[in-house]
């Protein structure tokens, strides 16, 4: 397993699973850091991001994840389920 993905699979998916996605956030950094076109790193920072309640960073790491990786359907998924808490201008 590659460095950054044992920072998102492991460390970080375990985090997010234990409630704690401010810690989760950390290592999905650190994966995107080691390899920035890492789909599911961004993917899973979005949904740490969500967990947060910050949105509009959520909604960048998902943009970014199907920019890396347009087949992951998973993305636009929950990229979907944040567009409520934009209000339409």
């Amino acid at each position: 397993m590659q460095a950054s993905g044992y920072y998102d699979k492991n460390k970080g998916a375990t985090l997010d699973h234990l409630g704690k996605p401010d810690e989760a956030l950390k290592c999905y950094d650190k994966a995107i850091e080691i390899n920035p076109n890492y789909a599911k790193a961004w993917f899973n920072k979005g949904i740490a991001l969500s967990k947060l309640g910050r949105p509009d960073e959520a909604l960048k790491c998902y943009d970014k994840a199907i920019e890396i990786n347009p087949n992951y359907a998973k993305t636009g998924t929950n990229r979907t389920q944040l567009l409520p808490d934009f209000p339409i201008p």
